[in-house]
Order: structure tokens, then sequence, then C-alpha cells
């Protein structure tokens, strides 16, 4: 800016006076739009507010008390059956129930396989459900390949 100091007070030129005064009349009218915009979009606003608030509020349901519901015990006699070893009868339903075609496993054997040779592979098949009962399993049988 070009001050021009006559008299000891500074003046500015004709043209910065009216760019002062055209910077000033704009924040003016930036301000008075941000108002004006505040004030016609605060309904619009508050009535999105109230739809989304209204519209994902759960609604209030008396729920069961877990006091209130009454569970049927079993008996000590139905839980023993519950850890009961697998017999070899019921082994041989498990297997025959099972549907001889259905989809191979990762070893390209299905349960046809396994029914066509049930002399040979019995024993070992009751013998690894046993092992699976009590928890107890070889470690290369569940490994990951890493």
């Amino acid at each position: 800016m070009n001050i021009i100091n006559i008299g000891g007070t500074p003046k500015y030129n004709k043209d910065e006076n009216n760019i002062l005064k055209s910077a000033v009349l704009i924040i003016f009218l930036f301000l008075m739009w941000v108002v004006f915009r505040w004030k016609v979009f605060a309904n619009v606003r508050a009535a999105v507010f109230n739809h989304f608030s209204n519209h994902f509020q759960a609604p209030v349901v008396v729920r069961p008390c877990p006091v209130d519901l009454n569970f049927r015990m079993l008996s000590y006699r139905e839980g023993a059956a519950l850890v009961k070893l697998f017999s070899m009868e019921k082994l041989k339903m498990a297997v025959r129930d099972c549907d001889s075609f259905k989809c191979l496993g990762p070893d390209g054997v299905n349960f046809g396989f396994i029914k066509d040779f049930w002399e040979d592979l019995k024993a070992d098949l009751l013998h690894f459900v046993s092992d699976f009962h009590h928890s107890y399993c070889q470690k290369s049988l569940f490994s990951k390949f890493e």
C-alpha cells in the first residue's frame, strides 16, 4: 500500500480505499450468508435429526428375566448318559445313516468307502472316536500346515 503522509496523518490512495471497502463488504456479505443459511437450514437439520433419532431408537420391550424361566433339569442318570463312551453299535448306525455318495473329504474318501470296508476300518474308527471322547488326539491329526 502506498501511504501518503500529508500533515502527519496517514492517508490511503483512492484505489486502496476502494479495495478495503470492497473487502469489508465481501466479508460482511459472507457473514450474512452464513447466518441466513444457518437460520434457513436449521429446520431441515432438526427434521432430519428427529427422523433418524426416532428411526433408530429401540422400542422398550419387557423381556423375561432369567429368574422367571423354569428350565428342565437333567437327572444324574441323564447327565451321565451325555458323557457315556461310544459303542460299536452306535458308531455303525451313524456310519450307515450317512449318504454314501456325498462329496469327498480332503483325502478323496467318502462314506461309501467306509461302508464298503467297514469290517477292516471299524476297530480303527472306534479307537479314533474313543480317543476323541477322552480329548486325546495325535497332534498331527489337527495340525495346520504353516
